[in-house]
């Protein structure tokens, strides 16, 4: 066979499984009540706000001195522990599994396999989205806060905004690997929906290693780890509209797997 033809024969799966998934897409939305961005997520980003303003103006400064000047095991875990939040231990696997299943021949495999395809195909989709989304969010929005990092709460102080200054010293708030944790906590929440009460304890406590590891206050971590989980809620509120690997339910805001 010549290569030519072998490299379109080979592409010719994934051709196949992209087409499927934007004709998927462009069907017309659901009539139901159905918006991406409901009421309950307003309230969730006002509380999430106002909690950050309050930690600001009264717990920031104290709980990063307070860790500084402490030896506590726990801390030091928590430090050795933080890189969970970094975006590319998800985002690669994310990738790498929609690669594989959108290169494979569906057509050879049984039907119950097809299915199972189809989630794997369409769930690392939304993982890589959904993390990818909130952290190209999350960027803009550190550039126009501009908050100036706790290394420099000594010279500048724990309040202190320069926005538009490009670099890591400005880049507090939000947290970054917060955000990361707040998507992912999201992402698993919906497919495990009987844990929920166990996985967003342990998310956020994820989120929280960045104020043990001195990188971030805890107003930063509560604006990342929110950021994240709401952008990860449109991206699931948006495929469930178009009816793709979510479900909408009328007055529920999540989403159920398809």
């Amino acid at each position: 066979m010549p290569p030519r033809e072998d490299t379109a024969r080979k592409s010719r799966p994934f051709a196949t499984s992209f087409q499927r998934a934007r004709a998927q897409l462009a069907k017309p939305h659901l009539e139901m009540d159905a918006n991406v961005w409901t009421r309950t997520m307003t309230v969730i980003a006002l509380a999430a706000l106002a909690t950050a303003a309050i930690l600001m103006l009264t717990v920031d400064e104290k709980a990063l001195r307070a860790v500084m000047a402490s030896d506590l095991q726990i801390f030091q875990i928590m430090t050795a522990v933080t890189n969970v939040g970094k975006s590319d231990r998800y985002l690669i696997p994310a990738a790498l599994l929609f690669l594989v299943t959108a290169f494979l021949d569906w057509s050879t495999y049984s039907r119950s396999a097809k299915i199972w395809l189809i989630r794997l195909y369409g769930q690392s989709a939304f993982l890589f989205g959904s993390v990818a989304g909130a952290g190209i969010l999350v960027n803009i929005v550190k550039l126009f806060i501009g908050r100036a990092r706790p290394k420099l709460m000594d010279s500048v102080g724990a309040i202190h905004f320069e926005p538009f200054t490009t670099g890591y010293d400005y880049a507090s708030m939000p947290s970054g690997h917060s955000t990361t944790m707040g998507a992912v906590t999201l992402v698993l929440m919906l497919w495990f929906p009987k844990l929920r009460w166990l996985i967003l304890p342990i998310g956020f406590l994820g989120a929280a290693t960045r104020i043990a590891a001195k990188a971030h206050y805890p107003s930063d971590v509560v604006t990342g780890f929110t950021i994240g989980m709401l952008v990860a809620l449109c991206f699931a509120r948006w495929l469930g509209k178009r009816q793709v690997a979510f479900r909408l339910r009328n007055n529920v805001t999540l989403p159920r797997l398809r």
